[in-house]
């Protein structure tokens, strides 16, 4: 898994958000091809999700690095921890890219709540599958896909901000 370490990970939601970002603009491969818009529209709306996804992990691994007596340099580790754990949450494969279970191992769910516009943001992202460039979705239009990419940039910023060390 290349986005493993924290320090990756921190890394690639900026990146994927950028990415997201020049997703809405029209396409110039292929404009003319009867699902350009669409295509950048579901990889846009994908991108956006991972970069909330990435920080989110990234922030899990450094908290739990931070609170342990154990040293948690990847995510694969963290999926180990909460493997032996007896009530612990799965975070393998599907469950890996979960960005309510993510949300929720990450114990800032309470944090986020209290806050209004983060909530309303929170609520916007918290939707995303990871399966999302794979579904038609017939509702997508630019403005949705908009909107979306900017509650996940709110979302990732918002979290950037709270990691233990960065």
């Amino acid at each position: 898994m290349k986005y493993d370490g924290h320090s990756e990970l921190v890394k690639a939601g900026p990146r994927r958000l950028q990415d997201a970002q020049e997703l809405l603009e029209p396409p110039t491969l292929e404009p003319n091809r009867s699902d350009a818009n669409y295509r950048h529209l579901c990889a846009a709306q994908y991108l956006a999700g991972y970069a909330v996804e990435c920080v989110l992990k990234a922030y899990i691994i450094l908290l739990l690095d931070q609170r342990s007596n154990q040293h948690f340099a990847r995510w694969s580790q963290v999926i180990s921890h909460f493997a032996k754990q007896p009530s612990g949450s799965n975070l393998s494969g599907a469950a890996s890219h979960d960005l309510k279970e993510l949300i929720d191992v990450s114990e800032l769910e309470q944090e986020l709540d209290s806050d209004e516009q983060m909530k309303r943001n929170w609520g916007i992202c918290n939707k995303w599958d990871y399966n999302t460039r794979y579904r038609p979705d017939p509702m997508m239009n630019c403005a949705r896909v908009a909107e979306f990419v900017d509650a996940c940039r709110a979302t990732s910023e918002w979290v950037r901000n709270r990691l233990p060390f960065h």
